[in-house]
């Protein structure tokens, strides 16, 4: 049961953040792979369209992201700061791409030798400083996919939000002068802890006597939450048919399949508010 309400929280961030269905770093491969790919080719373009696409994927993933995969990440940041002549963000960018993954060289086919970005990159110093920063009571912190509390002061970073079952709740990629997000909606509330001598199992006893068992609301609770699911699995099926790219459907169906599922995925999450409400009740009872 706590498993299901805690999966449906996450699913219900996703979809208040916009996000028709969640990510992994296997969506952010095409992307990372066209920038590097518009650097090749000198194509500015091509390399800002990648970061828009990456900004959208990374702010609906699902899974938390290793040093490595970080890294693959602020070098595309990079890339789309030098093409545009942001020089002292590159160098940022670069910087924090060689901190998460130290071993990684710059290939001479994205900049031969001699070039101002192979030059760049290799002198981006991976020294930092870093501030220590909150998060909401119940949740942890990766920064650029390592457990810590502590940001850095002087070049961007990947933040990932992890619940206390190990769901990523939210993910930014953040330049040094830019706020921590607002995530206190993901406080955990802590109840208090009874009072010792307190006839804590007599008032229950006796809540219990008069009110009757609270099984028909856990049992009206799970109905809730697992139609939820339900309808949540339903919402995926439309998604994976919208992404089809034989599904024969034009423009005008495309677009009606897309409002059918990202209704389908607000139901999902109202059945599962609805679930979350009937299972406050049952342990009030």
């Amino acid at each position: 049961m706590i498993g299901w309400l805690a999966l449906l929280a996450v699913q219900g961030a996703w979809a208040a953040a916009g996000c028709e269905a969640p990510t992994t770093m296997a969506d952010l491969q095409a992307p990372l792979a066209d920038g590097e790919s518009g650097v090749v080719e000198l194509e500015e373009d091509a390399v800002t369209l990648a970061i828009t696409r990456l900004d959208t994927r990374l702010h609906c993933l699902s899974e938390p992201l290793a040093p490595v995969d970080v890294a693959a990440v602020h070098r595309l940041y990079a890339y789309g700061a030098f093409v545009q002549g942001d020089i002292p963000g590159a160098r940022a960018a670069f910087g924090a791409a060689r901190g998460a993954d130290p071993s990684w060289v710059i290939t001479e086919r994205l900049a031969p030798p001699g070039t101002p970005l192979r030059e760049l990159f290799n002198t981006a110093s991976l020294d930092v400083a870093t501030e220590a920063v909150r998060v909401p009571s119940g949740t942890s912190l990766l920064v650029d996919g390592v457990r810590t509390l502590e940001r850095p002061l002087d070049r961007p970073a990947v933040l990932q939000l992890i619940s206390a079952e190990g769901h990523v709740l939210e993910s930014a990629w953040l330049t040094e002068d830019e706020p921590m997000p607002d995530w206190s909606r993901y406080a955990v509330v802590v109840p208090p802890t009874p009072v010792a001598g307190a006839p804590v199992r007599g008032a229950r006893e006796r809540s219990t006597v008069e009110h009757g068992s609270p099984a028909p609301w856990w049992i009206a609770g799970g109905a809730a939450i697992l139609a939820g699911a339900g309808v949540y699995a339903w919402a995926l099926g439309d998604h994976a048919h919208y992404e089809n790219m034989d599904n024969g459907l034009d423009e005008a169906g495309l677009s009606s399949l897309r409002g059918r599922a990202n209704t389908k995925v607000a139901v999902s999450c109202g059945l599962g508010a609805v679930g979350l409400g009937l299972g406050v009740v049952a342990i009030r009872w």
